[in-house]
């Protein structure tokens, strides 16, 4: 791949996942069928951001989740995993490269996002030296390969961040919320003693079922939720309950870096999950 000043470079390709087409092509089909899962129609999923060793088979399963419906739009958020702030970011390039080709980034919906709020800035540099949105690239070039994208970074897990992004997110995507997927980025808990970051990956899955965005932010700020993608998580159950939208949460898949890498002192949980519409009563 060749420097473009134009597109967000990758900066995992060849660690976290291969960086040939056939290798990453193979890898990532032989997820899918390796996967539990089913082909559904989820509105939106969690999603790890890790090596795909460690948890590129959940990875699978959340996609597959949404690989039956039809998708114009792949709402990516995100978090910031170097020195956050209390802002939002969304890039200045024209799409994101990996080794399958370019991902365009939707410069409409960028445009009118950024019109929401002054919190919401363009800046290039939190997506160059971050992974989470990359990682989760391959897999909706697979499935999606016309799709556009609307990637977005959030600084601090805050309460004013959260309420920044719904509402920026609800004046920006209410026409379109229906053909949009979101994707959170998020593993379950950061590196913890086993039993530990069990638990609180387990308090995490609880609290998002219950669809409490605030007791999520609350229990990060405490220290009983370590997930980087809790502000992403929170934001979403925000936007869909501002939206009066009734979902279902299931965990699809579950898994830990110990299974990999043999480690059980120090690891991170990751959990696959789908938001799914629930049935109009009849």
């Amino acid at each position: 791949m060749s420097k473009d000043n134009t597109l967000i470079e990758p900066v995992v390709s060849g660690l976290f996942y291969p960086d040939s087409v056939d290798r990453l092509k193979n890898q990532i089909e032989n997820l899918f069928s390796l996967s539990e899962g089913v082909n559904d129609e989820a509105q939106a999923i969690i999603s790890p951001h890790a090596a795909y060793r460690y948890c590129g088979h959940l990875c699978a399963t959340a996609f597959k989740a949404a690989s039956s419906r039809e998708v114009k739009t792949a709402v990516v958020l995100s978090c910031v995993h170097r020195e956050p702030e209390e802002k939002i970011f969304l890039p200045g390039r024209e799409g994101f490269l990996t080794p399958l080709g370019t991902v365009y980034v939707d410069q409409k919906l960028k445009t009118r996002l950024l019109a929401q709020s002054k919190r919401v800035v363009e800046s290039n540099i939190p997506f160059e030296e971050e992974h989470a949105i990359e990682v989760q690239l391959p897999f909706i070039q697979y499935l999606f390969p016309k799709v556009k994208l609307l990637p977005i970074l959030i600084g601090k897990s805050s309460s004013i961040n959260t309420e920044t992004l719904t509402k920026s997110l609800l004046n920006t995507l209410l026409d379109i919320f229906e053909t949009c997927l979101f994707v959170i980025s998020s593993n379950a808990s950061g590196f913890l003693p086993e039993r530990r970051s069990k638990d609180e990956a387990e308090k995490l899955i609880q609290l998002v079922k219950k669809k409490d965005w605030q007791g999520i932010l609350d229990a990060k700020s405490r220290g009983e939720v370590s997930a980087c993608g809790a502000g992403s998580i929170a934001a979403f159950l925000k936007l869909i309950l501002s939206l009066g939208i009734d979902m279902e949460v299931k965990t699809l898949g579950e898994g830990c870096s110990s299974k990999s890498s043999g480690k059980s002192d120090n690891i991170v949980q990751y959990r696959a999950v789908g938001f799914f519409p629930e049935p109009v009563s009849r």
